[in-house]
């Protein structure tokens, strides 16, 4: 599908310090900005658009047997993409063609990590996650 028109990204930015191990194949929710207990942990969207990529930042690396992944949400519900960073990566990223994640108005946008590895135990420490929104495009 192509877009015609002016559009442009966002950035939503979720951070949480995981300082304690990670359950395998357990999503932890991360906050907005760090502040737990807003309601549903996410962003409201006052617009429509799609979700065009996320990125996945922390302090110490997962280490040996250990990957974790950033996910983001629409409604509290995972969507399929995701970034994963291996054993001694401590940044990673994907992108989204705008057709797989629409956003409609009123969706909340959150994020979670999850560790899917061996062990499954790491402790990244401070991490973000942010999510690539579009907006401002139309079909054509």
């Amino acid at each position: 599908m192509d877009y015609a028109g002016v559009s442009s990204i966002f950035a939503l930015r979720f951070g949480i310090d995981q300082a304690t191990a990670m359950t395998k194949n357990t999503a932890v929710t991360v906050p907005i900005d760090g502040l737990p207990g807003v309601d549903g942990d996410g962003v409201t969207m006052p617009f429509a658009g799609a979700i065009v990529g996320v990125a996945l930042d922390h302090e110490s690396a997962p280490g040996t047997d250990n990957n974790l992944k950033a996910q983001p949400t629409i409604n509290g519900a995972e969507i399929a993409g995701v970034c994963e960073s291996g054993a001694a990566d401590k940044h990673s990223y994907a992108s989204f063609n705008p057709d797989l994640y629409p956003v409609a108005i009123g969706d909340k946008i959150g994020a979670e990590i999850i560790s899917d590895a061996t062990t499954g135990t790491p402790t990244p420490n401070e991490t973000v996650v942010t999510v690539f929104i579009q907006v401002g495009q139309s079909q054509t």
